[in-house]
């Protein structure tokens, strides 16, 4: 395995929460994706090039715009609930992600944090990963779970739906 020129001041297990940060995000925007075309009656294959390339927080935006057009009521809760938790992550998830990662002293007690190119104030510690990583598990949670309660239970081909396995 090849080595970057630098030494992350980031432990194993804090890569692996920031490895964790990008699949639940991942999964949250796969899952917004669905949501964002059945809100507009969007079948898959023009949602794969309508809908997917739009920035995540267009797609918060969409579906939070149309709330009122999701006909069950906790359909719409968990949809409003999911979009509240993602929108409210993705400054700081991008700061994670795309910041530069250092130390805040020299000292022995040293913490990584992370600060962006673009700006000299607002820096984030390793600690954040795991609140933003959860924040983003949760909302693919209630986003999923709005899949299920809209198509009864069962995800179908017909509804365009996820198959997701049971558990």
């Amino acid at each position: 395995m090849e080595h970057a020129a630098f030494e992350s001041p980031l432990s194993d297990e804090q890569l692996k929460e920031l490895g964790r940060l990008v699949v639940n995000t991942g999964f949250a925007e796969f899952i917004l994706n669905i949501h964002v075309g059945m809100l507009h009656k969007i079948p898959h294959a023009a949602r794969i090039v309508l809908v997917n390339p739009l920035p995540l927080r267009r797609k918060v935006d969409i579906l939070t715009s149309g709330l009122d057009q999701i006909p069950g009521a906790e359909t719409r809760t968990l949809v409003d609930e999911a979009c509240k938790l993602v929108g409210a992550s993705i400054a700081e998830r991008n700061l994670l992600l795309h910041g530069i990662w250092g130390v805040d002293a020299d000292g022995p007690d040293a913490k990584p944090l992370v600060a962006a190119t673009t700006k000299t104030s607002g820096t984030r510690y390793s600690a954040d990963i795991t609140k933003y990583a959860d924040m983003f598990a949760v909302a693919s949670r209630k986003l999923k779970h709005a899949i299920t309660i809209d198509s009864g239970g069962k995800i179908t081909d017909e509804a365009e739906r996820l198959v997701l396995v049971p558990g």
